[in-house]
């Protein structure tokens, strides 16, 4: 967030959203899970790079698109629901969706 408010051309709706879109990405696969640090510090690198190139919004909406696939939703996604208790991170996200949406029961 604050890399993209300093150093890019966003304007403030645009971070919020891609911001919004990152953390539930990163979340949701476990993006940061092993190895964190070597995970991050890559992505930080390809963020700048790609701000230099005026590549930015391609690259997170291309990296999102890669995580986040019609596999992830159908398969990934409902088999981690099923085999997980109410405490993690994937239940909690299903749960916040669906306060936010107003359909929890």
């Amino acid at each position: 967030y604050l890399y993209l408010k300093k150093n890019t051309y966003f304007n403030n709706d645009q971070i919020e959203k891609i911001t919004k879109q990152w953390i539930l990405m990163t979340a949701l696969t476990k993006r940061y899970g092993s190895s964190p640090e070597t995970v991050f510090d890559r992505d930080l690198r390809l963020i700048a790079e790609n701000n230099e190139k005026n590549h930015l919004a391609e690259f997170f909406k291309e990296t999102i698109a890669q995580n986040l696939t019609e596999e992830f939703w159908t398969l990934t996604l409902p088999e981690n629901l099923f085999a997980q208790t109410t405490q993690l991170t994937d239940w909690r996200i299903f749960q916040m969706s669906q306060i936010h949406a107003k359909t929890h029961a």
